[in-house]
Order: C-alpha cells, then structure tokens, then sequence
C-alpha cells in the first residue's frame, strides 16, 4: 500500500511539472507559423511593390551583446558582416549577400528568411533581427562605418 501510495504521489508531482511549463515556446511557435513572405517591395514585378525605393535597415549596426560585430546593409541592398580584428586593430568586412530583398517584416539573404523590426528607444534606433530560428539579436545604429 505504500508503494502505491508513493508511486501515485510520484506521478502527481510528475504531472504538475509539465503542466507548468513556459508560455513564451507558444508564442515563438506562433511567430513562425504566422510569418508569410510579403514579397520584395523594390521590385516593380512584384505584387507587393513598395513604389519606390524601400530600406529602412539601411547603414550600420552594431551587435549589443558583441560590440566588435557589426552589420552593414547597402544603398545597393548589399549586406557585409563586420567584425575587429584585435591584432590589426582594423575592421574586416565580408560580404554576406551581393542583393538581399526586403519589405516590412523580413529580407532574405541567401536563400533564408530573417524577421526584422526597428525601434527608437530613448532617442536611439535599434535594429531586431530574429534569423531562423534564433532568439531577436538586438543592435544599434552606427554611423562611424562608410563604404
């Protein structure tokens, strides 16, 4: 008896974890199932086309959680990938995508899609990058960095 009285309490403890779970996974799940590509707004071919020229994540950013990576979009919707290098002291840059498309939630970037948003935040702009299936990457704009 109380084996069976320990076995049940066992389950009851078991079942109450799972029950307790984050509701955070739910809402990840729910941005990837309702994300829908909303087509290239630069290009007159698409339905979606923007009428003009669209591209608000245009200049450079730099990554908050590694200060010494940053991001480069192009007026040519090109994207570069910038990291320092301690031991020239000097900042590389290496070309991520010759052309990315874009519209009001997302590009793309060889052949993958990356959700974005951008936000002001006392007076400062910051850029939100969710690629595939990470956590949003945040970073700020700088304006140091010139083609």
């Amino acid at each position: 008896m109380k084996k069976l009285f320990a076995f049940t309490l066992i389950c009851s403890i078991c079942l109450s974890f799972m029950a307790c779970g984050s509701d955070d996974d739910d809402e990840k799940k729910d941005d990837k199932e309702k994300f829908v590509w909303n087509g290239d707004w630069n290009d007159p071919n698409d339905p979606n086309y923007y009428g003009g020229y669209y591209n608000p994540i245009e200049g450079g950013w730099q990554l908050l959680t590694k200060p010494y990576t940053r991001l480069y979009f192009g007026k040519d919707f090109s994207s570069s990938h910038i990291v320092y290098n301690s031991s020239t002291a000097k900042w590389e840059k290496s070309i991520i995508s010759s052309h990315y498309k874009i519209n009001n939630t997302a590009f793309t970037e060889r052949l993958s899609y990356c959700l974005y948003k951008i936000k002001i935040e006392d007076g400062v702009k910051y850029l939100y990058i969710r690629y595939h299936t990470t956590e949003w990457r945040k970073y700020k704009e700088f304006k140091e960095y010139k083609e």
